[in-house]
């Protein structure tokens, strides 16, 4: 069999011809699925929402008023787990404190479907029968939450958060 053989007659009078090479039919490729569009909420960080209750209540409160927060997320590692409860660091405590008039408020963050863990809620309720006000606050309305908490404790408020 010579080398002329071993080409295909077709293509071999298409070259002959001057005409380009037939290309091999691939099979079609089947259309990706479509989905259908879903818009979702910008769910925001638990830190960005820490940040804009901290950031309203020291704004809006009195200068007299105490507002801290509470570092209290899990540790990065054992030792440091075991080096914070060595310290004095109690599970389950709120976020933030307001000290204002004699009055304590605590205050949690959660983000749109967060949940508050079994240590929270036994730290929670650990506050509430020593007399103190504990809210849960989720989501993007918590600086206005935390603001209407106050209000409802008798600490005055200086103005409110835009919507």
């Amino acid at each position: 069999m010579n080398g002329a053989g071993s080409v295909p007659k077709g293509i071999r009078q298409a070259l002959a011809a001057g005409k380009p090479k037939p290309e091999a039919r691939k099979p079609a490729a089947k259309p990706p699925k479509k989905r259908p569009f879903k818009l979702t909420p910008y769910l925001a960080p638990e830190d960005h929402l820490h940040k804009a209750v901290t950031d309203a209540l020291v704004r809006l409160l009195p200068e007299s008023a105490v507002v801290q927060t509470f570092e209290s997320r899990n540790a990065a590692s054992a030792v440091e787990g075991a080096k914070r409860k060595w310290r004095g660091m109690v599970a389950g405590f709120p976020d933030i404190g307001v000290f204002c008039q004699g009055k304590a408020i605590f205050f949690e963050i959660k983000r749109e479907g967060g949940t508050v863990s079994p240590a929270q809620q036994a730290m929670h309720a650990r506050l509430r029968r020593a007399w103190f006000a504990v809210y849960v606050l989720v989501g993007r309305e918590a600086p206005a939450q935390a603001l209407e908490a106050c209000a409802r404790q008798g600490i005055p408020v200086r103005g409110r958060v835009a919507a």
